[in-house]
């Protein structure tokens, strides 16, 4: 018992470190996003398409909320409030799906647009390693179209999760958009390593294991993002500036030395 107390306690402070990791990367990679004269002229690019999409996105699902939460005029107090709950909860989770939403649209219909941004953000941190990745002939551009489809639908299986557990009486209110929250950081910063994983030609099991490994670090490093998307209106306008500020994530904390991921994980 006294061991397995020590596992979980080695277990605890490993996710805290790992969380830790992440969200200093996050914080670093922002400033040299915002500091980058490269990653300011790719991050034009990507923001126009990512910003109209959210909005229309987070605004369209919200309607349907609406629509699907109606409140009677004969309603009691009760049940008024608790559909209010419904729809505030629902409105909060909406706010962090519909902007990855829009990643993954974005990143399926151009690809190349996400990683330009990557790169440039990568060649301020190490160039030599960025053109080296660079070159790499990767994955073709369908199969790479099918793994982002893939990591979407891991999105709304997790998100139709979540808002299961919004619909549970008094504790749902929290737990569900807590859950979305946890897990819009992870999948967001697994969707913006598209371009390490493309590159590296990682499989979907690849990826998923590479996932399991670093999962506190890229959610360290997904929850602030996840949480200055979810701002309307001015949320979308950090998805460029996330998308460069990963390459302090991949170089500094996940791949410091340069190791090759995809011999690690297996490769195709």
């Amino acid at each position: 018992m006294h061991e397995s107390i020590q596992a979980r306690a080695s277990t605890v402070a490993s996710t805290g470190t790992g969380l830790w990791a992440g969200g200093s990367a996050a914080v670093r990679g922002l400033r040299r996003a915002l500091a980058s004269e490269g990653v300011r002229r790719t991050y034009v690019q990507l923001l126009l398409a990512l910003w109209v999409l959210s909005l229309v996105l987070v605004a369209g699902l919200v309607t349907v909320l609406w629509l699907l939460t109606p409140i009677a005029p004969d309603a009691s107090l009760w049940a008024t409030i608790g559909l209010w709950a419904t729809r505030i909860a629902g409105a909060l989770m909406l706010a962090l799906v519909g902007p990855v939403l829009a990643l993954f649209a974005v990143n399926i219909i151009f690809p190349m647009l996400s990683e330009r941004v990557f790169f440039a953000g990568m060649r301020e941190l190490d160039p030599e390693r960025a053109a080296a990745l660079e070159e790499a002939e990767g994955m073709s551009v369908t199969r790479s179209i099918k793994m982002s489809v893939a990591r979407m639908l891991y999105f709304l299986g997790w998100t139709l999760l979540a808002f299961v557990l919004a619909l549970i009486p008094v504790i749902g209110a929290l737990l569900g958009p807590a859950v979305q929250f946890w897990m819009t950081a992870r999948i967001m910063t697994w969707e913006l390593l598209d371009p390490v994983f493309d590159k590296r030609d990682m499989d979907l099991h690849a990826q998923r294991g590479f996932l399991r490994r670093n999962g506190a670090s890229m959610v360290g490093f997904g929850l602030p993002y996840g949480f200055l998307m979810s701002l309307p209106l001015v949320g979308p306008l950090f998805f460029g500036l996330a998308q460069a500020a990963v390459a302090s994530l991949y170089v500094e904390v996940l791949a410091p030395r340069g190791e090759d991921l995809a011999l690690e994980s297996g490769g195709r």
